[in-house]
């Protein structure tokens, strides 16, 4: 009997395709200044301008809406929690998210010259204070719900113990 040798399968020889470098460019937007659709719906796309005061128009398929909102969001929020980070006089309470507990260093009650609208000037550190406005018929409410606040403080340490 022949003897059979198997014939190796020579590889071939595999050509390297040149990779496209693509060079990540950045594009700093002055406004939005619209959208819409194309092509029966299967394609969306933002208008653009940028500082410089050219325009751009960025097309998407539908289908890529969900995940380009989704970045939006999740990118938004990284953001959000950063400027959070560098901003010492807030501070963001447990349980309480996208919430935020101020901590002034003094709060003052006054009115305005004519005498129609109460002042509540909360002073966050020297030279930074905001004001809100409240109309006199509103201040009794306001009243109560300090009232009632008061009220559930008490008895949030004693509904802690039980």
């Amino acid at each position: 009997m022949a003897d059979r040798k198997a014939k190796a399968a020579k590889p071939k020889p595999k050509v390297a395709k040149p990779k496209t470098k693509v060079a990540k460019q950045e594009l700093r937007l002055a406004k939005l200044t619209g959208g819409g659709t194309a092509d029966e719906g299967q394609t969306v796309f933002l208008d653009l301008a940028s500082k410089d005061g050219n325009e751009y128009r960025l097309v998407f398929p539908y289908q890529a809406t969900g995940p380009i909102i989704a970045e939006f969001v999740t990118v938004a929020r990284k953001g959000q929690k950063e400027r959070a980070a560098k901003i010492r006089v807030f501070d963001q309470p447990a349980g309480a998210e996208g919430s935020w507990l101020l901590k002034p260093r003094r709060v003052a009650i006054a009115l305005t010259p004519d005498g129609s609208s109460v002042v509540l000037k909360f002073h966050i550190t020297d030279g930074v204070q905001f004001d809100i406005g409240i109309q006199q018929d509103d201040v009794p409410k306001l009243q109560q719900a300090l009232q009632t606040t008061m009220k559930r403080l008490e008895q949030a340490p004693n509904d802690a113990k039980e």
